[in-house]
């Protein structure tokens, strides 16, 4: 049986997730979990996958992401956006992607953020032209746990930049949903 659970702070989730996840998987997450008990939990994410083009054809994917550590992450993804847990507007989450990181399909899987824990992502598409984007590469610095203070994003590895590159409709590495 699955159930919903509210959380108030990130450190809440935090303390949950140490009571369901075993700890070697919540160790590859950056974080020392209390001892484990067994779990059968799923993560159900509602996503928005931008889909941006130019008049060319030619599609905007994010080839990669700089993380906190110093560590590089390869992407070749379209723009995508987790709605927030009070959000259900899908128009809204993605003119919240486009702000943040440039200036409906279900799937079941384990999530490599969250090594252990089912995921269930249902996905919107969406088409969209967006003007006034730089024509080569470029990225985008973000600080998503800037709300959080300092000590927050301490405790976990969060993306730093995202670097995005224009590709054609043929290009072997366009990601297909």
């Amino acid at each position: 049986m699955l159930t919903t659970t509210k959380f108030p702070t990130p450190e809440s989730l935090s303390e949950w997730l140490k009571l369901h996840i075993p700890e070697e998987e919540m160790n590859t997450w950056g974080v020392k979990p209390v001892p484990p008990t067994p779990h059968c939990q799923l993560r159900t994410v509602n996503c928005v996958v931008v889909r941006i083009q130019r008049p060319d054809g030619t599609i905007l994917l994010e080839s990669s992401q700089e993380m906190s550590n110093g560590s590089k992450r390869q992407r070749n993804r379209p723009l995508s956006e987790k709605l927030k847990a009070n959000e259900n507007d899908v128009v809204a989450t993605t003119l919240r992607a486009v702000k943040e990181k440039l200036g409906s399909a279900e799937n079941h899987e384990t999530c490599g953020s969250y090594p252990g824990l089912s995921t269930r992502y249902i996905v919107t598409y969406v088409d969209a032209f967006v003007g006034d984007l730089p024509e080569e590469e470029f990225y985008k610095a973000e600080d998503e746990y800037a709300e959080y203070g300092d000590e927050m994003a301490a405790k976990t590895v969060t993306v730093k930049k995202h670097f995005w590159k224009w590709f054609t409709n043929s290009d072997p590495l366009l990601f297909h949903a």
